[in-house]
């Protein structure tokens, strides 16, 4: 190996070790440089590289657009998917959409396209169709809707079970609806 090649290996070596360490280094260790603007962080945990990150609102762009290009996908039947492949947790991806309305936004987007996928995959047979229905209020706000009307009236119903009494009034006999009809045992006519 030559001298200017055993330099370019020693010097790719050193800079991937910083590289290295760089990426390593605990967010406690981190100081924020004062400035006059407002920086606002979160810390959320990626179970992909187990590591503690950083997240801003550019990082809340940056997914939005991700989240919205996953949801694209025809393959995809579930938002939540891509919080999975990105190694974050459940509870940690809704306090985030919560704090960030740009990402909140994005994954109800995603929810709406994703529930629409899904709903003309029920309707083509090409999908289950009951496991759609159970699962579009999920997805769906009119759906949502209904789900929550049905489960009021079965409620209703079953609060309401026992005897039922029902009262019908009595109307005056006339000549088209007599007081009683005669019964045909006891006409006496063909005797």
């Amino acid at each position: 190996m030559t001298d200017a090649a055993k330099s370019k290996s020693d010097k790719f070596k050193r800079t991937m070790a910083k590289k290295r360490a760089a990426a390593l280094v605990p967010i406690s260790d981190i100081t924020l440089v004062a400035t006059n603007a407002n920086i606002s962080y979160e810390e959320y945990y990626d179970f992909n590289d187990n590591l503690l990150k950083l997240f801003t609102s550019t990082t809340a762009d940056r997914w939005a657009k991700e989240l919205v290009a996953f949801a694209k996908r025809p393959d995809v039947l579930k938002a939540t998917d891509w919080f999975i492949d990105n190694g974050i947790e459940y509870s940690q991806a809704m306090h985030l959409c919560d704090k960030y309305p740009q990402l909140a936004a994005a994954y109800k987007h995603s929810k709406y396209m994703i529930g629409n996928r899904r709903e003309r995959g029920g309707l083509r047979n090409e999908l289950n169709a009951g496991m759609i229905h159970t699962t579009m209020a999920m997805y769906d706000p009119e759906h949502k809707a209904h789900a929550e009307w049905k489960a009021r009236l079965a409620q209703d119903t079953a609060a309401n079970k026992g005897n039922v009494n029902i009262t019908i009034q009595r109307y005056a006999p006339t000549s088209v609806v007599p007081d009683r009809l005669p019964h045909k045992d006891n006409d006496d006519s063909n005797v």
